[in-house]
C-alpha cells in the first residue's frame, strides 16, 4: 500500500524515530501539543484495531497507552483517544507512514499481521503472501479489501483475459498476484522501497509460465509518470490506497494519466471517515463512479470509475 512504510537503516543506526512534528525522539524529547496531530495518519491504525474484540482493546488501553506516553512524550488525552492498544506511529517525511507494534506479544487482536505467511486460496492455487509488519509496516500485511478485491475478480465480474492491468500500492501483491492467475498482463506497482519484498512474493506464488505476465515496477503517484505511457492499461486496480489525505491529488493525477477512456478503475476500501468520501467526490468530478460490490463481513466496498467523456462533462 503506497503511502506505508518501515523504519529506515538510518533511523535504526540513530536510534530513534521522527515524529508528526519533525523531531528526533532519540535526541531530542519534546511534547507535541495535541494540535499539531493530524487524525489522517492513524487510518490504518483504526483498520487495525477492527481485528481487535472490544474487551481485548479495552484491556490493552490503559496500560500500553501509558507506555506510548512515556515513550513518546505525546499527551495523555491524545494517547487515549488515538492509541487504545499501544501503536506507535513512525513518519519518513511528508506522506511515508507505517505503524510498528510497540509491544508485540500484548496485541492479541493483531496476531494475523505478525504472521511470516498468510495463506489464500484464488483461482485454483494455493497462495502463500510473506508479511513482514516488523520491516515494512503497513505496506507488508495483507488487508481485507485486497482480499475482497481478489475475491470479486475471482467471480468473474471483469474479463481479465489477455487484459493489460496495473496494481497501485500493492503491498504484497495479492491482487496483482490473482489478476495474473486469472489471465490478465499485470504491471505490480509500489515505492521502490517496498519492491524486493514484492517481487519475492510475485515470484513464489506464480507459476514460471505465468511470470513473464507480471512485472514489478516502481510507481509513486504523481511522480515519473512519464515512465508510463498514458491510458496504457484496460484495468487499474487498487486496494485500501485511499486513506492518507495528503497522497489523494498524487492518486488523482496517476488515475488520470494511467487510464483512457476505455480503461476500468476498481478501487477497493473501506470508508472510515468523512476524508475516504472527499476522495470519492474529488474522483467523481473527473470520472464517472459507481459502487459495484459490498462485502458486509469485512466493511469493505468495490468502486467502478471511468473517465468522464467531454460529452458528458457539458
Amino acid at each position: 500500500m503506497q503511502p506505508g512504510f518501515g523504519i529506515t537503516p538510518r533511523q535504526r543506526q540513530r536510534g530513534g524515530v521522527r515524529g508528526p512534528g519533525g523531531q528526533d525522539k532519540a535526541n531530542k524529547k519534546k511534547r507535541v501539543p495535541p494540535s499539531a496531530w493530524s487524525h489522517s495518519w492513524v487510518l490504518t491504525l483504526v483498520d487495525a484495531l477492527c481485528s481487535c474484540t472490544l474487551s481485548e482493546a479495552r484491556g490493552l488501553g490503559a496500560t500500553l497507552s501509558a507506555a506510548f506516553t512515556s515513550r513518546m512524550g505525546v499527551p495523555r488525552s491524545v494517547t487515549q483517544d488515538f492509541f487504545p492498544t499501544g501503536l506507535r506511529e513512525q513518519r519518513v517525511g511528508a506522506v511515508e507512514m507505517a505503524l510498528v507494534p510497540y509491544e508485540e506479544t500484548a496485541l492479541m487482536g493483531l496476531q494475523k499481521f505478525h504472521k511470516p505467511l498468510a495463506t489464500f486460496s484464488f483461482a485454483n492455487h494455493t497462495i502463500q503472501i510473506r508479511q513482514d509488519w516488523r520491516q515494512l509496516g503497513v505496506a507488508a500485511v495483507v488487508w481485507d479489501a485486497a482480499v475482497v478485491l481478489s475475491t470479486y475478480l475471482e467471480m468473474g465480474a471483469v474479463e481479465l483475459r489477455g487484459c493489460s492491468a496495473v496494481e497501485l500500492g500493492a503491498g504484497t501483491g495479492l491482487v496483482g498476484i490473482v489478476a495474473a492467475l486469472l489471465g490478465a498482463h499485470v504491471t505490480i506497482t509500489d515505492r521502490k522501497v517496498a519492491l524486493e519484498f514484492l517481487k519475492s512474493n510475485v515470484q513464489a506464488n506464480l507459476p514460471l509460465h505465468i511470470q513473464s505476465k507480471a512485472v514489478v515496477k516502481e510507481l509513486t503517484w504523481g511522480q515519473n509518470l512519464e515512465s508510463f505511457s498514458p491510458g496504457e492499461f484496460d484495468l487499474i486496480l487498487g486496494a485500501d490506497i485511499i486513506y492518507l489525505e495528503e497522497t489523494f491529488t498524487d492518486l488523482l493525477q496517476t488515475l488520470e494519466h494511467l487510464s483512457s477512456n476505455q480503461s476500468v478503475i476498481l478501487l477497493a476500501c473501506r470508508i472510515r471517515y468523512e476524508r475516504d468520501n472527499n476522495f470519492l467526490v474529488m474522483l467523481k468530478r473527473q470520472f464517472t463512479v459507481s459502487k459495484v460490490h459490498y462485502d458486509p463481513e469485512k466493511d469493505v466496498h468495490i468502486f467502478k470509475a471511468q473517465k468522464r467523456n467531454h460529452r458528458e462533462g457539458l
